[in-house]
């Protein structure tokens, strides 16, 4: 869907089925296309505030992780203010560092800039500030960094089992068992250093990496 503005109103272009594109300027809330399309076009006001959000919220304190801060131009009803040219400035308190342009203009009512992790932990707040409005900020945790669960001595229990061991890590929230795929297998509490697996096929070649997790993520296998 396309929106733009059109005499302080928004025209939407819809595509439908994939083949017929389809526009509508409303000057009311709602509009009525043929099919059975609902569309309710929002007036936008003035810019009045910014709102952060982040993603993700929680990174690893690794000098490598990052965060992506999106700073919405809205209206005093909560709508992104679409046409927004305003400046956005934005700074960080915490263990962080901003990449980007900066200060940034917004496209499509939303100014973008990236927050680095330090090797310190904690919180960093983003803040983004436009004269005239309200400033926004966001908090993204950065969590201590995870090593690798070390390789314990796994053993085969019967045709149809194995038991998967590896060495405890510090800071973990828990483990994730992983297949040859990288698919999750089963995930296991903080301290676990084994795990047996059942209901496997005799003469069948088995693979799995453990990685401990905390909220910000998996570490390393």
């Amino acid at each position: 869907m396309k929106i733009e503005k059109v005499n302080n109103y928004s025209k939407c272009q819809f595509l439908f089925n994939d083949k017929e594109k389809r526009s509508a300027v409303n000057t009311g809330t709602e509009s009525l296309l043929s099919g059975d399309y609902l569309v309710k076009i929002i007036q936008f006001g003035d810019p009045v505030k910014m709102v952060n959000t982040a993603s993700p919220t929680d990174i690893f304190a690794d000098g490598i992780s990052s965060s992506t801060i999106y700073a919405a131009v809205e209206d005093a009803n909560g709508y992104t203010v679409l046409t927004a040219t305003n400046v956005v400035t934005f700074s960080v308190s915490g263990p962080g560092t901003l990449e980007g342009t900066n200060p940034a203009v917004p496209v499509d009512g939303v100014a973008t800039i990236i927050l680095r992790s330090t090797t310190t932990t904690g919180t960093a707040t983003v803040t983004a500030q436009a004269d005239g409005l309200t400033s926004g900020t966001t908090n993204v945790i950065a969590y201590p960094e995870l090593s690798a669960p070390g390789v314990g001595n796994s053993s085969v229990d019967s045709q149809n089992a194995i038991t998967w061991r590896w060495y405890d890590v510090v800071n973990e929230d828990g483990y994730h068992i992983h297949d040859a795929n990288d698919n999750i297998k089963q995930t296991l509490s903080a301290d676990t250093i084994f795990w047996q697996e059942t209901g496997l096929v005799i003469n069948t070649q088995y693979s799995r990496h453990i990685h401990a997790y905390s909220a910000a993520g998996d570490g390393p296998p």
